[in-house]
C-alpha cells in the first residue's frame, strides 16, 4: 500500500505482491478461485475499507495483526452490504460478520 489516490487523496493505493516469476498470487486467487459473490465482496472491501484505513485496518474488526509482519484482512459482508455501510460516509465500517479471510501479506505497504 502507498498513500496516494487521485479519486480520494486521503486513501491508500493498493498494490498486489508480485513474486519472482512476475505472478500476482493474490490477484490470481481472487480471479480464479473465488466465486462471484466472494470476489465482489472482496473488491468492495479492498476499495472501501483497506484503501481507506491502510494499516489502521488492524484497529478495527476488519483486520488483525498476526505477528511477524503478517496481517489478516477480514471480509464479513457481501458487496451490497459493504456499499451500504459506506454510502454517504468517507471512512469507517459500521458492522461485520465473517465469511472469509485474506492475508494482507499479499500486499505491500509504501509511503
Amino acid at each position: 500500500m502507498k498513500r496516494e489516490s487521485k479519486e480520494r487523496p486521503d486513501n491508500w493505493t493498493l498494490e498486489f505482491y508480485e513474486d519472482g516469476n512476475k505472478k500476482l498470487p493474490c490477484r490470481d486467487w481472487m480471479e480464479n478461485d473465488l466465486g462471484d459473490l466472494q470476489h465482489d465482496a472482496l473488491v468492495e472491501a479492498l476499495t472501501h475499507v483497506l484503501a481507506s484505513l491502510g494499516p489502521d485496518v488492524c484497529k478495527t474488526q476488519w483486520g488483525k495483526a498476526l505477528g511477524g509482519g503478517l496481517y489478516e484482512f477480514r471480509v464479513r459482508h457481501n458487496a451490497s452490504e459493504i456499499l451500504s455501510m459506506f454510502e454517504g460516509s468517507a471512512h469507517g465500517p459500521k458492522k461485520g460478520e465473517r465469511c472469509f479471510c485474506v492475508s494482507s501479506s499479499t500486499f505491500t505497504a509504501r509511503r
